[in-house]
C-alpha cells in the first residue's frame, strides 16, 4: 500500500474453517508438519537457490518477525483461525476503503471486474488453487529440482 499508493487491493475471503483445513494441508504443511510436503521442500531448499529464496521470503512474510501475517503461535486450529481473522481485520483497517475490495470468489467475476474496471469474461471463474493442485505442483517440482541437482553434482561418472 505504501509502495504503490495508486494500486487496488483485493482481499479474498472465505469460510475460516475451510481456509484453516486447506492452509494446514498445504502452506502450513511445508513449514511445520512432519509429512512429505515438509521433507521434500526441505530437501529442495538445500539444492535449489530459487526455492530457498522463496521459502525464506515466505517465512519472513508469513511466520516470522513482527510483520508476519501469521506470526506467533499457530500450532492448533483455534490459533490459526484467530490469525486468519486478525489478518483480514488488519487489511481492512489498513487499506483505504476506496482501494480495497473484500471479495469472496463465490461471488463470481462481477464484483471483481467492476472493482478493476474491466469487462466480465465469458468463461467461468477458474478454480485452480485447491489442495490437490497445490500438492501436484510442489511434489513434482521438488523431485525435478532434486534430480537436476543429483545429475549435476552427485551422479557417478559413466565408465
Amino acid at each position: 500500500v505504501e509502495h504503490y499508493p495508486d494500486a487496488k487491493v483485493i482481499l479474498s475471503v472465505r469460510d475460516a474453517g475451510s481456509w484453516e483445513r486447506s492452509m494446514r494441508d498445504t502452506v502450513w504443511a511445508i513449514y511445520h508438519s512432519d509429512n512429505l510436503l515438509h521433507h521434500i521442500s526441505r530437501a529442495r531448499y538445500h539444492v535449489d537457490p530459487q526455492w530457498r529464496a522463496w521459502v525464506d521470503l515466505m517465512t519472513e512474510m508469513t511466520w516470522a518477525g513482527p510483520h508476519g501475517a501469521f506470526a506467533g503461535s499457530y500450532s492448533d486450529r483455534e490459533q490459526l483461525v484467530a490469525a486468519f481473522h486478525r489478518w483480514n481485520e488488519e487489511v481492512q483497517e489498513t487499506v483505504p476503503a476506496d482501494r480495497l475490495l473484500v471479495w469472496d470468489p463465490a461471488e463470481g467475476w462481477e464484483p471483481l471486474c467492476a472493482f478493476l474496471g474491466v469487462d466480465v469474461p465469458d468463461e467461468p471463474l477458474p478454480r485452480v488453487n485447491d489442495t490437490q493442485s497445490f500438492k501436484d505442483l510442489i511434489v513434482p517440482g521438488a523431485l525435478g529440482a532434486i534430480q537436476e541437482w543429483w545429475d549435476r553434482e552427485q551422479a557417478p561418472a559413466a565408465t
